[in-house]
């Protein structure tokens, strides 16, 4: 058997012990379409690298999935003088969270959270960003660093694809469902992020949620009596193209009953039953963080076609 099967076999062992947890061969083998000996071979390959944990059991050889023999590092910048860093497992545990002051605009900022948790934690092995108002042009080459100087895969994005991702999983919405954020910052113009059926929708040019290119978003001020009308213009639009199962805005400086208001004057446009379920979080960390788990481990979840016999 060639080497590029044997790899693809470990990679099918992977997942499927990582979805049951523990497992003998022989399940798994059934599991996969694989030999038994070929099975038995390969998780005896990836108990000695530490992927499979050995458990002993009364009849074939059994293992458990080592869900620390991977970590992911979330970094989630709610602000311009302070992050929020998350280390988690490949299951999405949180090992470890803090909240760091610093300039988040810059590349040091992010390089030393980064080494700092290497240190600490030499399994890290994925990275995943949220920068605020992210441009792809920015000149920052955060990719191309973090790729050479760690050997990190880093996912890159501003807050609220992060956001919505999250707020999609911890809703649990379910398959087929679309759900969009909006976020309103208080020095910023707004933005938007799309997710349909758990994956995040990027559009052609990753400019899908860019709602600055509306003419209605210049109108909005955070301090001016237009803002609500001019956000609840911004979700009709979006809800139009879209037609989704739920709308989540969030914002620091909104009032707190904003999603009541909001739904009063998309009413004013649309019927209610095609309006979407409308909610309001003034944080938009908690959801980003936990959208920016899911896009680390999304990483992960593809290792690199290593022989395992070297």
């Amino acid at each position: 058997m060639n080497d590029i099967l044997k790899n693809l076999y470990a990679n099918s062992l992977r997942i499927i012990l990582k979805g049951l947890r523990t497992g003998d061969v022989e399940e798994l083998a059934r599991i996969g379409g694989i030999e038994p000996a070929i099975a038995a071979e390969l998780a005896e390959k990836l108990g000695a690298a530490g992927e499979f944990i050995p458990e002993p059991t009364a009849g074939a050889k059994g293992y458990s999935f080592n869900p620390r023999y991977k970590l992911a590092l979330a970094i989630c910048a709610p602000g311009k003088d302070r992050a929020i860093a998350a280390v988690s497992d490949l299951y999405g545990n949180c090992i470890e969270k803090a909240e760091i002051a610093g300039n988040t605009g810059s590349l040091d900022f992010y390089d030393h959270i980064t080494a700092s948790y290497r240190d600490k934690y030499p399994a890290l092995a994925g990275l995943a960003l949220g920068l605020p108002g992210l441009d792809e042009s920015s000149g920052i080459p955060f990719r191309e660093h973090f790729k050479t100087k760690y050997g990190l895969p880093g996912v890159f994005e501003n807050e609220v694809r992060p956001g919505v991702l999250g707020f999609y999983e911890k809703r649990r919405f379910g398959e087929g469902k679309c759900v969009i954020a909006l976020y309103v910052p208080d020095s910023a113009g707004p933005s938007a992020g799309i997710c349909i059926d758990g994956k995040l929708y990027r559009g052609r040019d990753n400019a899908a949620g860019k709602v600055t290119f509306l003419k209605t978003s210049e109108r909005w001020r955070p301090d001016s009596e237009l803002s609500l009308p001019v956000i609840a213009d911004i979700a009709l639009s979006l809800s139009v193209c879209f037609n989704p199962d739920g709308v989540v805005i969030y914002s620091p400086w909104m009032p707190p009953d904003a999603s009541r208001q909001i739904r009063e004057l998309l009413l004013e446009a649309v019927p209610q039953e095609f309006l979407p379920s409308l909610e309001y979080a003034p944080d938009i960390t908690p959801d980003a963080l936990d959208g920016l788990i899911q896009l680390a481990l999304q990483e992960l979840d593809n290792p690199p076609m290593i022989d395992l016999l070297t």
